[in-house]
């Protein structure tokens, strides 16, 4: 029998989707910019308004664009983390959360060896503020004599610690790191806020701090300082924490 090699014809939708793309990836469409209406893309494709629709819907959805009911239509940033976040209950599943401690030795260690090299001083003085809000967060947690507060507060510190180490991951400079713990960030945050419940115990000292608070201080000063060797000492005992 011979074999098929149909070719999938593409639809008006398809093209003017690409097209638009293609105006996004080539800047014609700016971000932040208010492309033309519905009307107008039609008369400048050739197509008719639901064609238009459909391509700017599929776009809308891939983040690309953000359509206001009465306003019009505007290029978005693509943001894959945002974009991640809204798919991971696909992805993430027990066994995914079991591999983040692999993930992490195989990627963050490497990664903080690049940061300490790459990192600029304003990435730097971002991370020691994350660093001085976790140590807040933690401050409040304790102080809070109501269990939903304090709740709210340990919650809060660990998303400070998935912002902490994506903040790491980016002063490698490394698009593709970047773009590994996008993916990775859910299973991340489900992984530390399993084990920050079973050691959220440990109360802080008289100077505010306590183990986690210590490390992620010092993690900072070593990338200060570009001291490799406490930098990477110091993650190694926050993912082994």
């Amino acid at each position: 029998m011979a074999q098929s090699y149909k070719i999938k014809k593409q639809s008006a939708a398809d093209l003017v989707c690409e097209k638009m793309k293609e105006l996004i990836l080539q800047k014609e469409w700016a971000v932040g910019s208010k492309i033309p209406s519905e009307l107008e893309l039609a008369e400048s494709f050739g197509v008719n308004r639901l064609t238009v629709r459909i391509a700017l819907q599929r776009l809308h959805t891939l983040g690309l664009l953000d359509i206001r009911v009465g306003d019009g239509t505007y290029v978005r940033p693509f943001d894959l983390g945002g974009h991640l976040e809204e798919l991971s209950d696909f992805y993430v599943n027990g066994k995914t959360v079991q591999d983040v401690v692999e993930f992490r030795l195989v990627m963050e260690l490497p990664c903080v060896r690049m940061a300490v090299q790459r990192r600029t001083e304003e990435e730097l003085e971002q991370f020691e503020a994350l660093c001085h809000r976790f140590q807040a967060e933690l401050v409040q947690h304790y102080a809070c004599e109501d269990p939903e507060e304090a709740r709210r507060y340990f919650l809060a510190t660990v998303d400070t610690s998935v912002e902490l180490h994506m903040a790491l991951c980016r002063m490698a400079h490394n698009d593709l790191i970047t773009y590994s713990f996008s993916v990775a960030r859910e299973p991340m945050r489900r992984h530390m806020q399993h084990n920050a419940s079973r050691r959220i115990h440990e109360r802080l000292d008289q100077s505010h701090t306590n183990t986690w608070v210590r490390c992620w201080m010092e993690l900072a000063r070593g990338l200060r300082e570009r001291n490799e060797e406490l930098a990477t000492e110091m993650l190694q005992r926050i993912i082994d924490s």
